[in-house]
């Protein structure tokens, strides 16, 4: 049995697609590579967890480097 994590920063939904564009604009200035994080991210990480068969007992930070 294998075990994986992935924890998500600012990613782009609905709900990030209301917010006021200051407030997005000043979240977005914080997180080192400089945009929202998009759901394609996830993804990538959820596929690297399921297709490296020696990862195991970890968390990945997907979240632009902001957690640096």
């Amino acid at each position: 049995i294998r075990v994986g994590a992935i924890a998500p920063g600012m990613i782009k939904t609905p709900m990030t697609d209301g917010m006021k564009e200051k407030a997005r604009e000043a979240l977005v200035n914080m997180i080192p590579v400089g945009r929202i994080g998009e759901p394609e991210d996830i993804w990538l990480a959820a596929r690297f967890i399921i297709e490296c068969e020696y990862f195991n007992g970890r968390t990945i930070d997907v979240d632009g480097g902001l957690s640096m």
